[in-house]
């Protein structure tokens, strides 16, 4: 056989030479149509060359246009409407056991090997492993696709509590001015008295706000706007005055450390019968507890203030506990204003929720029993304020004026107004002449009267009352003629003054005396029952 040339002798592409094999495509015939792909076509050495010697000259490779034009590729039209096809679901695969033998793997935990399954009965064995001699392992087995809905539904875990509607924050400050916390007591009081117009406003706001809430179940925009600005200014200056800041409170909530702000109420969901009377009973026990918090907050806020004169500081642990204090206050505050019915948590927390439903009956319950006390001990006030203070004394040691009996108000060395009965003269022979009743007598009593109350005290005709028996009938006869030194009344007692009081009455000719009532007009004292032996 016939070795082609060497490097050097053989023909490269673009080269003169005459290599059977090279075909230039410049040669081709121009049809005029398309170009046709080309036929390889392979010469094969004549037939007198032996099989085993090499041909003289290498097989000539040519290459030949086909006859059949190939038609162009179709103009490419964008599709109108491409759908995406969804990914195939990925699953993650199990982690490999552990090898044969070695500790948790399948000889330790029973399990067979793998590749050592018993096959059916004349299937072939498994093709052993490359470089191994042993059957391939399976290949691994993909996990179930998971179900739809767990084989075991449990409930969704509940929601996080919700936070009362109500935000109150005070900014905790780094340093304070011992100068401005050492003068606290005379920089607060241009604000004190501005605060106190605003307090006073916003509890007789309250009932205006009632009414819409009671009508409408809905409390008005511009109110609970009024009202909240005006709760702001009072949280800023109780701030102020607490120690738990510098700045002075002013009349804008923008850039300020105190922050107190109320949720927008539900239009058209308030409680109508929650408005009046059943929120009241239901911060009486918030009332109760605040009130001893508050002592709290007086001690704290004295020792808040010799911490800030000597290291400039608020300690933060008594600063935490006035904030949650005033913040309960204004929780409550804006509870029995309606803005809101969620009861207000027993808590100083600023993450605290609203009320439960238990708490909230229990403290109705505790006010209801509250109130009916208060109500019960007013009542028995009014009675006692009625009741009369009975004296027994002797007729006969009242004509020679020996009797004396006393009653005053007050303290017993300091009284505020005294009455002491004196005498009585039965009968009066010298008013016979004024006045003249056939088958009648006058008796008239009379009385020293001290006034020590810091006011001016009236006195009318009617103020003694004179009980007498005739023939086994018992009648009551009003005073006919009140004097005061000499004045018929009615008359006036100025304030630091003591006079006179004489009363006639006119009664049967054989009447006894039974009882003498006296009823003063000033409410310190009740009324006077001398009980005539």
């Amino acid at each position: 056989m016939t070795q082609p040339p060497a490097n050097g002798d053989q023909d490269e592409p673009g080269q003169d030479g005459d290599a059977p094999w090279r075909w230039d495509p410049d040669e081709r015939p121009d049809t005029g149509d398309e170009p046709e792909p080309p036929t390889l076509r392979f010469d094969a050495p004549a037939a007198d060359e032996g099989v085993g010697d090499a041909p003289s000259t290498p097989p000539a490779l040519s290459f030949e246009p086909a006859t059949q034009a190939v038609p162009p590729p179709p103009p490419y039209e964008p599709a109108t409407q491409i759908t995406p096809t969804p990914p195939p679901p990925s699953y993650e695969l199990p982690p490999p056991l552990p090898p044969p033998g070695a500790p948790g793997g399948p000889r330790e935990h029973g399990v067979r090997p793998a590749g050592s399954e018993p096959r059916p009965f004349g299937a072939p064995p498994p093709p052993p492993m490359p470089g191994t001699g042993g059957p391939p392992p399976p290949p691994p087995a993909m996990p179930p696709p998971p179900p739809s809905r767990p084989p075991h539904w449990e409930a969704p875990a509940p929601p996080p509590a919700q936070r009362y509607p109500m935000d109150f924050e005070v900014q905790y400050p780094p340093r304070l001015s011992r100068w401005k916390t050492f003068l606290r007591g005379f920089l607060i009081l241009p604000a004190a008295i501005f605060a106190w117009m605003v307090s006073a406003l916003v509890q007789a706001s309250f009932p205006l706000g009632w009414v819409p809430v009671f009508v409408k179940r809905k409390y008005p925009d511009w109110l609970f706007a009024a009202n909240g600005g005006a709760m702001a200014y009072q949280a800023r200056f109780a701030a102020y005055g607490l120690l738990l800041t510098d700045r002075y409170p002013s009349f804008s909530r923008e850039d300020h450390p105190v922050r107190l702000e109320y949720a927008d109420p539900p239009q058209g969901q308030l409680s109508r019968w929650r408005v009046f009377f059943w929120k009241l009973l239901l911060i009486v026990p918030h009332l109760f507890v605040l009130w001893f918090l508050y002592l709290a907050v007086g001690v704290v806020t004295f020792i808040a203030w010799f911490a800030i004169l000597f290291t400039g500081n608020y300690p933060r642990g008594l600063f935490g506990f006035v904030t949650g204090v005033l913040r309960w206050t204004y929780r409550v505050q804006g509870y029995f204003a309606s803005f809101n019915d969620r009861f207000p948590p027993f808590s100083l927390s600023a993450e605290a929720g609203p009320g439960g439903k238990a708490g909230a009956i229990i403290s109705g319950a505790i006010g209801m029993l509250f109130i009916g006390s208060c109500g019960s001990i007013f009542v028995a006030a009014v009675a006692t304020m009625n009741d009369t203070h009975d004296a027994s004394i002797s007729y006969a040691a009242l004509s020679d004026g020996r009797s004396g009996q006393t009653f005053y108000t007050g303290e017993r060395f300091d009284p505020t107004f005294v009455v002491t009965i004196e005498l009585v003269t039965d009968p009066a022979d010298e008013l016979l002449g004024l006045i003249d009743v056939p088958g009648h007598r006058v008796v008239v009593f009379e009385w020293t009267l001290e006034n020590a109350n810091g006011t001016d005290e009236d006195i009318d005709r009617g103020i003694a009352h004179f009980t007498v028996a005739d023939n086994d009938d018992t009648r009551t006869y009003d005073a006919a003629i009140v004097v005061v030194d000499g004045q018929p009344a009615p008359a006036e007692i100025e304030d630091g003054e003591e006079v006179t009081m004489q009363a006639a009455f006119v009664v049967p000719e054989d009447a006894e005396p039974v009882s003498l009532r006296l009823d003063p007009p000033w409410p310190d004292l009740s009324g006077i029952r001398y009980e005539f032996r």
